[in-house]
């Protein structure tokens, strides 16, 4: 049995699809009764909580051999993956494969790197066998700016001249899912990236060619865009997270890219016109 926490984000739930296409026994853990149904109609087990709940952590290990740690960047998040790690070792899960990120260390000054590298060397302390995934830079986070580069052929981010290598969620997933499932990645950590260097007036060069018309990068100043992801309903906390990973964006400190995708899987992973191509609906202006 594997137990997928964080199954209907936006991550997991790639990885549940690739569960349920292979038939695998699995039970999938989510925090929104609604999302219930329908992965039970899929033929999965489910579990409806909050992953701090240790009562529920310890049901829901029961009979579980492997187990994905994917959880919400939130205050509670540390606390809610040691709680994971813990009941996992306890119930004697064999192996945990957790969604970390590029740049996670423990003395990180940015909050989600930290909590990110204190639970993996507390992942990798445990008894069971681990595998630590770190994603650069999500293309997927360029679908938020979608309408304005539709109706306005711009988009504004607080990102300076950095440098990502972006990677497609879908190939994110892909690697999740194969540590999960197919042996030889024990006690490995992988740095994953799509296939290109890119500065955001890069990225905006693919979406003018892709498109076919002008799309512009603006450097946004973080007041900017702090005033108005809170404008937006955005908690203070989870705005202010964000920033500390634009800052190191900015700094170019996230400016790698790796082969380690095509290590896990075998094929090369997706570049961003493959994406902007795949998700032209939201990208196209009316």
């Amino acid at each position: 049995m594997i137990l997928l926490s964080g199954a209907t984000g936006k991550t997991g739930r790639h990885v549940v699809d690739r569960i349920i296409a292979d038939e695998l026994p699995a039970r999938a853990w989510v925090r929104n009764p609604a999302a219930a149904d329908a992965l039970r109609a899929a033929g999965l087990d489910v579990v409806v909580g909050d992953l701090g709940d240790e009562t529920l952590l310890a049901g829901a290990m029961d009979g579980v051999t492997r187990a994905l740690l994917l959880a919400a960047n939130t205050p509670a998040q540390l606390e809610q993956e040691r709680r994971f790690i813990a009941a996992a070792e306890s119930a004697g899960v064999e192996h945990v494969v957790k969604m970390s990120a590029i740049g996670a260390d423990a003395g990180a000054d940015a909050v989600l790197k930290s909590f990110h590298g204190q639970s993996e060397d507390r992942l990798r302390g445990a008894s069971m066998a681990h595998t630590i995934v770190q994603p650069n830079f999500f293309m997927d986070n360029l679908l938020n700016v979608a309408s304005t580069i539709a109706g306005q052929g711009r988009f504004a981010l607080p990102m300076g001249a950095g440098r990502v290598g972006p990677i497609d969620v879908r190939d994110v997933a892909e690697a999740l899912f194969i540590s999960l499932t197919r042996p030889g990645h024990e006690n490995r950590t992988y740095l994953i990236s799509g296939p290109d260097l890119l500065s955001f007036a890069d990225m905006a060069g693919v979406f003018s060619e892709v498109l076919g018309r002008p799309v512009t990068y603006v450097e946004q100043p973080p007041a900017e865009f702090r005033e108005q992801m809170i404008g937006l309903g955005l908690p203070a906390w989870n705005v202010d997270a964000m920033l500390e990973l634009f800052a190191l964006i900015a700094q170019d400190r996230n400016a790698r890219v790796t082969t380690e995708f095509r290590e896990i899987t075998g094929r090369e992973p997706r570049d961003l016109a493959r994406f902007i191509r795949d998700h032209a609906a939201a990208f196209e202006s009316a």
